[in-house]
């Protein structure tokens, strides 16, 4: 779910330096109603949006992207490495946010659709809800990106927030 606020603030920014910027908040499996060839300079995935999309939509949706960019515009996805957190940070059971108390408990694992199923449950309300989240690392997007014919295609590690995470930039 995206944040409206900050969108706007972003926008605000974008206009105040005079650079022209589109928001689409959207399901990003529905991005073939938005395509228009060749038309932008930049497509971002920002704030590890990856997780919620199965490998072969990302697929799909990276062609797409591929079509939409001018020639020499980027894609610059921001990623955590699921699959390293899983490696080492797994937990059955992890409180997720304080202010309200929310967890979220490991129900299963499928390695063959490369995902794992997590509830988040509210404390104060019980309301909770089941989602498959889908593993990812960077070898994996870099696969991807290549396969679509991007080019210059690299992961570089960045420290946000205190953590390192890494970013893929590919070119078309």
């Amino acid at each position: 779910m995206f944040r409206k606020k900050l969108l706007e603030k972003g926008l605000r920014y974008a206009q105040n330096k005079k650079i022209r910027m589109e928001i689409i908040a959207d399901d990003v499996k529905n991005i073939d109603k938005y395509v228009k060839k060749e038309v932008y300079d930049l497509i971002l995935f920002w704030g590890s949006s990856l997780p919620h999309i199965d490998l072969k939509s990302f697929d799909k949706i990276i062609g797409y992207c591929h079509e939409a960019l001018k020639k020499g515009g980027y894609v610059i996805i921001d990623q955590r490495d699921t699959i390293f957190d899983i490696i080492l940070r797994y937990k059955d059971i992890i409180l997720d946010r304080i202010d309200p108390p929310v967890i979220n408990i490991h129900v299963s694992f499928d390695p063959i659709e490369g995902c794992y199923e997590r509830i988040y449950m509210n404390l104060v309300t019980g309301d909770y809800v089941k989602l498959k989240n889908y593993v990812w690392a960077p070898f994996i997007i870099e696969y991807v990106l290549e396969k679509n014919t991007f080019r210059n295609v690299k992961t570089i590690m960045k420290r946000l927030r205190n953590i390192r995470r890494p970013i893929t930039i590919a070119q078309k």
